[in-house]
């Protein structure tokens, strides 16, 4: 018996096929691809495969920023499913038509089409879509519909939990949590950004986690409780300044609002002054008069303080006497933590550190031993590798949940065994995408040198791979890699589970670096290119478009000079 697939016409199977291949193809080639799919489609009166072809077209077009340009693609597509009585390319069809006006800043326009999405992909979209949709109008209704937004995030909340997929249920709390603080129900936003905190560190996405800290201090700050909110805050400043400067704007904020709740109009000044400099732009006239303001009410406290010195000297002293009663104690009590530790890790030592071998470089399970934490350190240079396989999301599509994890199993195995032959640390696997770096946790001149010879080796890998994949008429898994090199902060998150991980700008950039590759290219950035230009032919790219950042300078590596 010939299976569904089999007992297509044949142009409708090549259509299949033309579709499949566009995946791994480049732009200008997949759009050569997809126009030849949607002319055999419309030829041969192939319905579905005309919407396919004409959403395809609309995400390569949204891949090279032309949003505008996707919009026309999407509505076709949405005649052609409506014509057929398609309900679920229509819910997707809306859902991608309202994100491309999300992305050209027409929030009225985005929020009517996924509004219209909502009932269709509520009753027969996948989980997946169910969570996108839904967070993306929780963001559109917060400003104006806070109540409706708060049901739409609690909806979110639930599938996320369904799926038990940490990093959507983050994502989640955050997005009631933002919801709950325009509502004013702060306890309630306390408790969801505390939470977001925990998953974001545990799995070690930066952005968000320096996002979600930055709303519980506005939070504590609202509550009144000004001097937590500071402390919290100031023990993640050094994080939070390698962040983009939208990040930076909202932690500095919060700081300074905390500290004009203390009444401490010196230190909030200085905070805008800090504004000042992250981007001049957003100290804006009425900044000028509140730094004003503080600067008088500052010159005040200072004269109010030289009263108050005579009476907090005898304070001083009585504070004195307790606080070194305390420390005594505290000692004590330390000394019998650092006991029962010991004791526990003599009883399980063999079986530790196997399991600690596995899961941190060798230098961070000696300060492990030694001191009890990881202390995080700055590496003013090192180079940090993201890789993923594109169009992943057409191809989960295609094969069984099964096969799609022991392929991309296969794969990173693979990529453990090149990358143990430099000097380069694996650091983590986000779904489809492998992240390393070299540089740390040991400083190392050559670091760039090191990934960049690992990442060609993956990618040698990966040719010969798919050369098989394709020999057995098998999709291929076109794969791209980015590196860029700066600074990172390394050290290890979480309390029960242990990771190493690393963040910062440069972490971010290399991760856009990967966005912006093409399949079976190694795409560096400039400061990496200064780096090994010594060493490694490469083809100048120009300056490249990437999100939220001022264009960058990249290059393919061709490989090595002779």
């Amino acid at each position: 018996m010939l299976s569904a697939q089999e007992s297509q016409p044949a142009e409708y199977r090549e259509v299949e096929a033309l579709l499949a291949s566009s995946v791994d193809a480049g732009s200008d080639s997949a759009f050569a691809i997809l126009q030849r799919a949607l002319d055999l489609s419309r030829s041969s009166g192939y319905r579905m495969g005309e919407a396919k072809a004409l959403t395809y077209t609309g995400i390569e077009k949204e891949e090279i920023a032309d949003h505008e340009g996707a919009i026309p693609l999407y509505l076709a597509s949405l005649d052609v499913y409506a014509a057929i009585a398609d309900s679920l390319g229509i819910g997707k069809c809306y859902l991608n038509l309202g994100a491309a006006f999300s992305r050209l800043n027409n929030t009225p326009k985005a929020t009517e089409y996924w509004e219209k999405a909502l009932p269709l992909l509520m009753r027969h979209g996948q989980p997946a879509h169910q969570i996108v949709l839904l967070n993306n109008l929780t963001g559109a209704y917060n400003v104006t519909e806070p109540k409706r937004a708060l049901v739409l995030s609690e909806q979110a909340l639930k599938i996320a939990f369904e799926l038990n997929d940490t990093a959507r249920i983050a994502d989640a709390l955050n997005n009631k949590g933002t919801v709950l603080l325009k509502l004013k129900r702060l306890a309630e936003a306390e408790t969801c950004f505390r939470q977001c905190l925990q998953l974001y560190s545990s799995y070690g996405d930066a952005d968000n986690y320096c996002r979600s800290l930055a709303n519980l201090g506005e939070t504590l700050n609202m509550m009144g409780r000004y001097r937590q909110s500071q402390q919290l805050l100031q023990s993640d400043t050094a994080l939070c300044l390698l962040m983009s400067p939208d990040i930076q704007t909202l932690f500095f904020n919060q700081l300074g609002n905390s500290a004009l709740g203390l009444g401490d109009y010196q230190t909030a000044y200085n905070y805008l002054l800090k504004l000042k400099t992250i981007d001049d732009s957003l100290f804006t006239v009425e900044r000028n008069e509140i730094a004003a303001e503080l600067d008088a009410k500052y010159q005040t406290q200072l004269k109010n303080n030289q009263i108050k010195l005579l009476e907090q000297e005898k304070t001083i002293q009585d504070n004195l006497l307790r606080n070194q009663r305390l420390a005594l104690w505290s000692v004590i009590v330390g000394l019998l933590l650092l006991g029962g530790m010991a004791w526990v890790v003599w009883r399980g030592k063999r079986h530790s550190d196997d399991l600690l071998a596995n899961i941190l470089p060798e230098e961070t399970i000696q300060e492990l031993k030694e001191k009890g934490r990881v202390q995080a350190r700055r590496f003013e240079m090192a180079s940090v590798l993201f890789s993923d396989f594109k169009g992943f999301t057409k191809i989960s599509e295609i094969l069984s949940p099964e096969d799609l994890v022991a392929e991309i199993d296969h794969c990173f195995r693979a990529f453990d065994d090149i990358i143990a032959k430099y000097r380069v640390e694996k650091i983590k696997t986000i779904g489809d995408s492998y992240m390393c770096a070299s540089g740390l946790p040991n400083s190392d001149p050559r670091h760039a040198h090191e990934l960049v010879s690992a990442a060609l080796e993956m990618q040698r890998f990966m040719d010969e791979y798919n050369a098989k994949r394709q020999q057995k008429g098998l999709l291929p898994f076109p794969m791209r890699v980015g590196i860029h090199s700066g600074p990172v902060v390394a050290g290890v998150v979480g309390a029960r589970k242990f990771a190493y991980d690393i963040w910062g700008d440069t972490v971010n950039t290399a991760s856009r670096l990967e966005s912006r590759g093409k399949p079976g290219k190694v795409n560096i950035s400039e400061s990496t290119y200064a780096l090994v230009k010594d060493a490694f032919a490469c083809e100048p790219r120009g300056n490249v478009a990437i999100k939220n950042k001022a264009d960058i300078a990249m290059y393919f590596v061709l490989g090595r000079l002779s």
